[in-house]
């Protein structure tokens, strides 16, 4: 491996970035990103798999004694079906809450755990985590008897190791201490369509699969064949520990694995080690990776409304629509990418402008879509825009952190990219009723189109703070595009 080393414009600091061999590179590169896709098909089963015992049992509780009973119960659709469904989703909304709740703060405590002692010990607790859910989960599925208090003690194991939080954090921490340049971006974008698919198979999978078939071996075979997948996963080569691992008591390395020591250190980032611009455009760019979030995931359930309304569109049109509309975008996002990250070295900010830019204006196509059908279709081709805007965000950000901060910015990012789509679609519930809709239905869509200037005005600021002279980013910047082919 080779060390660039970049000097700042007073020379007090210096950058240190180390670039593996093509070798290393590519070892690096199957290694987290395997594990990352067997652990979001596990997640994705799993989350299947909490559904179908959450279903069974309030079926059982409605009287239905027999397995083969219930399960006939939900594929026939009788009146409690959307009752049961409501109810298990209910119970799956609280899983996620104590899912992240307990990820946020395990990541943010562990931040110096990660600079101290590398990844691996927290990879391996989120792989156990899981596993060990998945196995009560499948306890849970194939011993209907059980009480429902049960079912949530099987989600202790993946609450306590941290599950998505912490999973996303060490991805991203790796990613962005062992890649650069062009590549930097590639790997994000992957990032990034990973963790759209594992969100979106349990839907696709409970809308398209589910209803027709309930037998148990539909949820058991494959997450065991998964869980294999993963225990043979962990034993790939990730970058080894740091030789102070071994210096260091069980005690200091107890200590520091909960926050207890180097919490200040972890605070520092957000606070005096920065100066005021600094600190405003650091905050500003971890609150813009919420919004494309914020819309895939909570916004699609008032287009579903306003579909319905207008067309008449069903759950199934709508999800069907949808899949195949992100699916498309990003394998032309795949295309996109790789004659960014070939050809050309493009200005981080600029990307980011462009896709906040289209964020804004699929909101005013979703409006406009009550007179034209097709102009629904436009404003899904315009999603792609904002999630290469996000990468080429991450991408800008990495190269305004020193690496000790990668883990604490990182981990903040994550936790408002799921904390904040729950806290907005409790909102939703809350101020956007029906009355609204009947009245003027496409209104809501251009007052959003309204809020989501915000995020696209503030990459223009970003810009303007990063162009200043007093600040090192930009010198940072420019190096990294000069070596960048």
């Amino acid at each position: 491996m080779t060390f660039h080393v970049a000097q700042t414009d007073t020379g007090s600091r210096m950058r240190i970035t180390v670039i593996h061999n093509e070798g290393d590179s590519r070892r690096n590169f199957f290694s987290m990103e395997h594990v990352l896709i067997l652990y979001a098909t596990a997640s994705a089963f799993l989350r299947v798999n909490l559904l179908q015992v959450f279903r069974i049992k309030e079926c059982l509780e409605d009287g239905w004694v027999k397995l083969d009973d219930c399960e006939e119960f939900q594929r026939e659709g009788f009146l409690r079906q959307g009752q049961i469904n409501a109810w298990a989703n209910d119970m799956l909304l609280i899983r996620d809450v104590l899912h992240y709740t307990f990820g946020a703060i395990l990541a943010f405590l562990c931040c110096q755990y990660m600079n101290k002692y590398g990844l691996r010990h927290l990879l391996y607790a989120c792989l156990l985590g899981t596993w060990l859910t998945t196995v009560l989960a499948l306890m849970s599925f194939f011993l209907p008897g059980t009480q429902i208090y049960f079912s949530f003690l099987a989600i202790l194991p993946a609450v306590l190791s941290g599950g998505d939080i912490v999973m996303m954090t060490l991805t991203s921490v790796e990613i962005a201490t062992s890649s650069t340049g062009n590549r930097l971006c590639w790997r994000f974008f992957i990032y990034e369509f990973i963790v759209f698919v594992s969100e979106l198979f349990p839907k696709l999978l409970d809308l398209y699969v589910l209803p027709t078939v309930f037998e148990v071996e539909l949820n058991a075979a494959p997450t065991c064949l998964i869980m294999i997948a993963i225990l043979i996963s962990s034993t790939l080569p990730l970058k080894d520990f740091p030789a102070k691992f071994n210096e260091h008591t069980m005690i200091q390395r107890v200590r520091c694995a909960f926050g207890l020591v180097g919490l200040q250190q972890t605070l520092m980032c957000f606070t005096r080690q920065r100066e005021c611009k600094g600190r405003r455009q650091l905050i500003m760019i971890i609150f813009m990776f919420a919004t494309p979030s914020t819309y895939i995931g909570v916004f699609s359930s008032l287009r579903m409304y306003f579909l319905g309304q207008v067309y008449g569109w069903d759950a199934y049109m709508f999800t069907s629509v949808s899949s195949t509309a992100m699916g498309g975008c990003f394998i032309v996002g795949t295309l996109v990418m790789a004659v960014l990250t070939r050809r050309t070295r493009l200005f981080d900010l600029l990307v980011v402008f462009v896709g906040y830019a289209c964020l804004t204006l699929s909101y005013v196509a979703i409006a406009l879509s009550q007179f034209n059908i097709f102009a629904y279709y436009a404003a899904l081709s315009l999603q792609l825009a904002p999630v290469i805007g996000s990468v080429y965000l991450r991408s800008h950000l990495c190269l305004l952190l020193e690496s000790f901060e990668f883990a604490p910015v990182f981990s903040a990012i994550c936790i408002i990219q799921r904390a904040l789509p729950l806290l907005a679609n409790s909102l939703l519930k809350m101020f956007v009723t029906s009355a609204m809709f009947s009245s003027c239905p496409f209104s809501i869509f251009l007052i959003l189109a309204g809020i989501f200037i915000v995020p696209t005005f503030t990459s223009l600021y970003i810009y303007s703070v990063t162009r200043s002279r007093s600040y090192v980013a930009h010198q940072r910047h420019s190096t990294v595009n000069s070596n960048t082919p």
